[in-house]
């Protein structure tokens, strides 16, 4: 990590004030409070150690960090928890630098109920990356059954958006005047378009091709058979 990033960590998560992080000391983080959302730190990948984390359902708490201008790359924790009681975070909502947002393959359950909220993210919630202009490419986990709306939205960078093989339902998650990839990966089912703020007028979409016919005939979906 670079030197300010270091330095953010050691002040805000040694415990044993000698100067250096164990993953311990990052398991031992429950909370982001406020103020990862004016840190200055860039790469953040030992964020995925942070497996302690909780989500509460009280403001400030479990927005981690929206408008962080200084994040240029994250990896979250395998039990990372972005929604307590289904309401909206926008966990990186207007992060303008971060280009690159790390999921596990598959979410696991966080059984953390210091928060009082406990279970496996299945959900990605409205707006979590709305305003990230610099994102370049996500791809996120397998276990996402369901996307909120302008989930990608205003990401003029944004050339790829890889669904996993678990979604189900989706909103409109990037802006009606995207023109990157989107890529759907569930192979047994077509994916259920909840159609809200319009569709990309040009973006490319890829599905199975076992379900190809299927998605020219579906409802929200046909409009958009020709990509």
């Amino acid at each position: 990590e670079s030197a300010t990033t270091k330095a953010f960590i050691v002040d805000n998560l040694d415990l044993d004030n000698d100067g250096e992080i164990s993953v311990a000391e990052m398991k031992a983080l429950t909370h982001t409070g406020t103020i990862y959302k004016t840190a200055n730190i860039n790469k953040f990948n030992e964020f995925k150690y942070c497996t302690g984390l909780y989500a509460k359902n009280q403001t400030g708490w479990n927005s981690y960090f929206n408008g962080n201008t200084h994040l240029t790359e994250i990896t979250l924790p395998k039990n990372f928890l972005c929604s307590a009681y289904g309401a909206t975070t926008e966990s990186f909502k207007n992060c303008t630098a971060l280009e690159y947002c790390h999921f596990p393959e598959n979410f696991v359950e966080n059984t953390n109920n210091t928060g009082g909220y406990t279970g496996i993210q299945t959900q990605i919630p409205d707006d979590f990356f709305n305003g990230c202009s610099s994102m370049k490419r996500v791809r996120f986990p397998n276990n996402i059954t369901k996307y909120g709306n302008l989930v990608c939205y205003n990401c003029a960078a944004l050339t790829t958006v890889i669904l996993g093989t678990g979604s189900t339902t989706m909103q409109s998650i990037v802006s009606n005047t995207w023109t990157g990839d989107l890529v759907i990966l569930n192979p047994n089912a077509v994916v259920t378009y909840e159609l809200s703020y319009g569709q990309p007028a040009a973006a490319n979409i890829y599905v199975p091709d076992a379900l190809y016919t299927q998605y020219k005939n579906a409802t929200n979906w046909s409009t958009v058979a020709a990509r």
